[in-house]
């Protein structure tokens, strides 16, 4: 009897495990650009999956630059596999932002314009605010 309830509840939190992990998103990762060094832009972002983010000024920084709270509005897949997000961003240091994104068919690579007072119509990587990161893995031959 002791067995079937332990085997019971262990298969109760794998298939809990399952469902709430089924549903995950492409964008809740760590995102990276070693690039940026002039300070305008973190070398280092992390979408978490309870809707929170932090940004790392640089890579190697264990210290968080910002942080703060994200809610993805609007998500949909284009006809080329590009899946989109309409996104608002909320922290202390920078308020809030409105975000046009784009994680490419491949999952490595995101694209993002921020701007103050509402959605970006395009992504236009000549436009300010516009950042470009790459999935951080620990195959460094497979980063840009």
């Amino acid at each position: 009897m002791r067995l079937f309830i332990v085997m019971a509840i262990f298969l109760s939190i794998l298939f809990f495990a399952l469902v709430s992990l089924s549903d995950t998103d492409q964008i809740c990762c760590t995102w990276s650009n070693i690039r940026y060094f002039d300070g305008n832009f973190p070398q280092k972002i992390e979408f978490n999956y309870d809707g929170t983010y932090a940004t790392y000024k640089y890579f190697n920084y264990l210290d968080i630059f910002s942080r703060g709270t994200y809610q993805i509005t609007k998500k949909w897949s284009d006809s080329e596999g590009y899946i989109w997000y309409k996104i608002i961003m909320q922290d202390l240091k920078k308020g809030k932002r409105y975000e046009l994104a784009r994680v490419h068919k491949n999952g490595r690579k995101l694209e993002f314009i921020s701007k103050k007072d509402n959605y970006p119509s395009k992504l236009n990587s000549d436009e300010n605010g516009y950042c470009i990161y790459w999935r951080t893995t620990l195959v460094y031959e497979l980063s840009p």
